[in-house]
């Protein structure tokens, strides 16, 4: 009987170190899981492009509307239609929650550049081009609730905020930004009704 309860007491001490170094390793990754949690970045809304693309746009929402978004989608004003949701499937844009949201304006351009390299060769055409450059092209952000309303954000100022707040009064969505360009508040919300 006394053999045996060696035994279990050997079995005893070597189980007792293998757990330590158990909880040592548990502790380490714990420790550096939470460093990445706070690290983490904020959920995105479309894709962010791979490299730093030139003309590539984001911004930084909050979603004060009051309502869980499950759709955002922004489009050029002069396009008809909007494109596909830039949410993906199940994935909502909780109240309260902040997200950065990517726009490559230039995605689904591809084909018109070369078509505009083609002009470059007539000088005509190019100063035409120049002049067209200059208009600043306008935005408008389509947002879906969660109860499948939808709301319309007119001429979205990308490229002059980095956060805007995305606000909802009865059915119209309006924005709360700070202007870089103008160094002032804006509240869109007389401009949208």
């Amino acid at each position: 009987g006394v053999m045996v309860l060696g035994l279990a007491g050997c079995g005893g001490s070597s189980d007792d170190k293998k757990e330590d170094a158990k909880t040592e390793d548990t502790a380490e990754a714990d420790s550096t899981d939470a460093d990445a949690a706070k690290e983490e970045e904020l959920k995105t809304i479309g894709e962010k492009p791979e490299e730093d693309k030139e003309g590539v746009l984001s911004v930084k929402l909050k979603n004060l509307t009051g309502k869980v978004i499950t759709g955002v989608a922004v489009k050029n004003e002069k396009d008809e239609k909007y494109p596909d949701n830039f949410l993906k499937d199940e994935d909502k844009f909780e109240t309260d929650e902040e997200r950065v949201l990517w726009f490559d304006p230039n995605a689904k351009d591809e084909e018109k550049d070369a078509e505009a390299k083609d002009t470059e060769e007539t000088k005509e055409e190019d100063s035409k081009d120049a002049e067209a450059e200059k208009e600043v092209p306008k935005y408008n952000i389509q947002l879906t609730f969660e109860d499948e309303t939808t709301a319309e954000i007119h001429t979205f100022p990308f490229g002059d905020t980095e956060e805007a707040e995305l606000h909802l009064e009865g059915e119209v969505a309006y924005l709360v930004f700070d202007s870089t360009s103008q160094k002032k508040s804006f509240n869109t919300l007389e401009t949208e009704q």
